[in-house]
C-alpha cells in the first residue's frame, strides 16, 4: 500500500499524518519499531530504497513516512514511481506534501499517488466549512456563542485551522476560568487576534445591517492613533471593489478580480457582502471615504473622528 497525504492546510494534514502513525503503532506496530519518517533531500534514493525493500522487525508490516519526495529531481520521482510500483506488500508508504494540489500536479510521482484509493487532499476550509466546524467545537465544549459573535470570529481569522483553534481555546478557556454562559460579541473583540483586512469585512457587514453602534463598536476595537490611515485605506478598497461588484454582471466577476487584483475568496466575501443590501449606492460610499482621504492629506482634522462620523452616518445612506 501506498498514497499519499497533501494540502496547504499544514495544520490538518498534520494531524492526518499524526493520526496514521498513531492507528499503525495501535494495530500494527506496539513495539514502535517498524515506523520510519524520511525528508527529502536529507534521505535520498539509496536511503527510500532501502527503507520500502527492508522487511519489518518481528511484525508484519511496516510504515515509510517520506516527506518532500515530490520535490526531488525527475529521474529521482521516477525511479521512486517504478520501486513503488513493485515494492512487497509489507512495508506501508505514506508520501506527504504540505502544499497545494496546483504546486504538485507537474511532478511526475503525483498521477501515481494521487490515483491511489486512501490518497487525501487536505485545503483550506471555506468560510462554510469554518462555520460548521466553529459548531461542532461549541457542541464539543457545550458552550453557547452569540450569532454577531460568532460572525466576527469567523471573518477576523480566516481559514487558517491552526489559528482558529489557538483562539477558540483562548475562548475556551476564558468562559471556564469566568462562569460566563455565552461567548458575546464584546468578548470575542477582546480575546481574539485578528487580522485587520478581515475584520474590516465585519464592520463593513454590521454597516449593511444597519448597526452603526455595532460597527463603532469593532472600529473602536480596531483602530488606534498608528492605524487609522491603514484603515481609512482598507474601507476605501473594499468600497471600492463593492462599487465595482455592485454594477458587474457574473460573467464579468473574475476578470473583476484580476483587473483589482484582489483573490477569488475576497472576491466572494464581497459578493455575500453585497447581497446584504444590493440596493445600495456603493459609489456614493466610496466617493465619501475618498473625500475623507483627500481632508486627511489637505486639512489638519485627524483621521479617526471623520471616519467615525461615516459610520454613524451610514444608516442614512441609501
Amino acid at each position: 500500500m501506498f498514497f499519499l497525504v497533501f494540502g496547504a492546510d499544514t495544520y490538518r494534514s498534520r494531524q492526518k499524518l499524526t493520526e496514521l502513525r498513531e492507528r499503525f503503532w495501535k494495530t500494527r506496530d506496539p513495539s514502535k519499531l517498524n515506523l520510519e519518517h524520511l525528508m527529502w533531500p536529507k534521505d535520498d534514493f539509496q536511503r527510500i530504497h532501502a527503507a520500502v525493500n527492508s522487511p519489518p522487525f518481528l511484525a508484519e508490516k511496516k510504515m515509510i513516512v517520506c516527506e518532500d519526495y515530490l520535490d526531488a529531481p525527475k529521474d529521482i520521482q521516477e525511479k521512486i514511481s517504478e520501486m513503488m510500483q513493485k515494492k512487497n506488500d509489507a512495508s506501508i508508504v505514506v508520501f506527504f506534501e504540505s502544499v497545494e494540489k496546483e504546486k504538485l500536479q507537474k511532478s511526475p510521482l503525483f498521477a501515481l499517488l494521487s490515483a491511489q484509493k486512501f490518497s487525501v487532499e487536505l485545503a483550506p476550509m471555506t468560510p462554510t466549512e469554518v462555520h460548521r466546524w466553529l459548531v461542532d467545537q461549541l457542541k464539543e465544549k457545550k458552550i453557547r456563542m452569540q450569532s454577531r459573535a460568532m460572525t466576527f470570529f469567523i471573518s477576523s481569522l480566516g481559514t487558517d485551522t491552526g489559528t482558529l483553534i489557538h483562539e477558540f481555546e483562548k475562548l475556551s478557556a476564558y468562559t471556564q476560568a469566568t462562569g460566563a454562559e455565552e461567548i458575546t460579541l464584546d468578548i470575542v473583540s477582546k480575546l481574539i487576534t485578528p487580522a485587520q483586512e478581515d475584520s474590516v469585512f465585519v464592520l463593513i457587514d454590521a454597516l449593511l445591517g444597519q448597526e452603526p453602534k455595532q460597527a463603532l463598536q469593532l472600529f473602536e476595537s480596531m483602530v488606534s492613533p498608528e492605524n487609522d490611515i491603514y484603515i481609512l485605506n482598507l474601507l476605501v478598497k473594499q468600497f471600492r471593489l463593492l462599487a465595482a461588484l455592485s454594477t458587474a454582471t457574473k460573467a464579468e466577476q473574475p476578470m473583476l478580480a484580476k483587473s483589482l487584483g484582489v483573490h477569488p475568496y475576497v472576491l466572494q466575501k464581497a459578493g455575500q457582502l453585497l447581497r446584504k443590501r444590493s440596493s445600495l449606492n456603493y459609489f456614493e460610499c466610496y466617493y465619501k471615504l475618498l473625500s475623507i482621504e483627500e481632508m486627511r492629506k489637505t486639512t489638519r482634522i485627524e483621521t479617526k473622528p471623520l471616519l467615525q462620523k461615516f459610520i454613524l452616518n451610514f444608516s442614512f445612506t441609501k
